[in-house]
């Protein structure tokens, strides 16, 4: 089948339909009194159509590709009390983008979160991610993000955030 968005004032805009599966099957559980590890593993799958598409764009589906991948993911989480921890994590996944067809990626990343008073929460991540686009468009990425964040709970039913962030794409595509 093939999908279609119109936007106002512009051309439509198709899109392929896709199946996605994913199955995985894991373990978690605490190691030591404050260590907790989490993994999982599996298998995804992903088949995109062609028919439709292709007799309405056949451009469109020149590139048209299926995706089958062992996914995996696991977090070490160091708590030193329940409100204050650091987790070390990694992911190996695809997901469907929506100018392609679909793209892989691998990602390592180490978080905390500390809660230095009752009413404030102290958050922060950096993750490096490798992905890699296939499809109608084929280009490789590296991104690096920073994530910080504060919380104040002004009531127990009301709380004021503060979340920037910082990501910076290196790509192997010069227009990106």
């Amino acid at each position: 089948e093939l999908s279609e968005l119109t936007v106002p004032g512009t051309d439509t805009v198709y899109f392929n339909d896709s199946r996605v599966i994913r199955s995985m099957v894991g373990l978690r559980g605490r190691v030591t009194e404050r260590l907790v590890v989490d993994v999982s593993t599996g298998y995804g799958s992903a088949t995109f159509e062609e028919g439709a598409a292709a007799l309405a764009l056949p451009e469109l589906t020149a590139d048209l590709q299926g995706n089958e991948k062992i996914v995996a993911k696991g977090a070490a989480t160091y708590q030193f009390t329940p409100d204050d921890a650091v987790t070390l994590s990694v992911q190996r996944d695809f997901r469907t983008a929506y100018f392609t067809n679909y793209v892989t990626f691998n990602k390592g990343s180490i978080s905390a979160r500390f809660r230095p008073a009752q009413r404030i929460r102290l958050t922060a991540e950096t993750s490096l991610t490798s992905e890699g686009y296939r499809g109608q468009q084929t280009r490789d990425d590296a991104l690096i993000s920073v994530r910080t964040g504060a919380s104040y709970a002004v009531a127990n039913w009301a709380t004021v955030s503060l979340l920037p962030e910082w990501t910076r794409r290196r790509s192997t595509d010069p227009l990106v």
